[in-house]
């Protein structure tokens, strides 16, 4: 059994993108959808994964005989925590061990980065250089306790539920601390990593 295995990602694709000019998950890279490039490397690791759209982003996958097979609808005004709600649920019937999540503004990182969260017991997200990234991992105890069913007040968003509970594991994968939010972000990025 890899160290994946029983282990899901839900790909966050469900924000109105204004900095980006319409929906990250739409944008244009290099002459692909930014969708498709996120979706082969997701391909490429062999990991399970659903897709938190937009209506808009919905209307688009649907006409591309490649999108994302599982796609869960959210609302693209909903806040990142709400969409991450959305995607969780539609595990709920078979909860897997444990689950990725990542904005999809952040480039799908290597296989190794993935496979070294997966090893967590507890929550965990990368750092590069000093700097906290994605993909987050959360075991699904974790989801259910603090995601499914938090306590009164518990805080409603990721990053604040993470700071005190997440450890942060060192890795050599830059593309964890980056943040496609605009066209000069996404020039940027194809200029060293691609």
């Amino acid at each position: 059994m890899g160290v994946l295995d029983g282990t899901h990602v839900i790909v966050l694709a469900a924000g109105h993108g204004r900095r980006m000019g319409g929906p990250k998950a739409l944008a244009d890279v290099a002459g692909r959808p930014w969708w498709r490039w996120q979706e082969d490397r997701l391909e490429r690791i062999g990991i399970e994964r659903t897709w938190v759209v937009s209506d808009r982003v919905e209307a688009a996958l649907r006409c591309e005989d490649d999108a994302p097979a599982r796609r869960v609808l959210s609302d693209a005004d909903a806040r990142l925590f709400d969409s991450l709600v959305v995607g969780v649920t539609s595990l709920c019937d078979a909860p897997p061990r444990g689950v990725f999540v990542l904005p999809v503004d952040v480039p799908v990182v290597s296989a190794e980065v993935w496979s070294v969260l997966a090893a967590a017991d507890d929550p965990a997200v990368p750092e590069y250089d000093g700097s906290g990234g994605h993909p987050a991992y959360l075991p699904w105890r974790f989801v259910t306790a603090s995601v499914l069913d938090p306590l009164p007040g518990s805080p409603r968003r990721l990053d604040h539920l993470l700071a005190g509970a997440a450890m942060r594991v060192p890795v050599s994968d830059a593309d964890v601390a980056v943040n496609l939010n605009t066209p000069d972000d996404v020039a940027r990025w194809l200029e060293w990593s691609i």
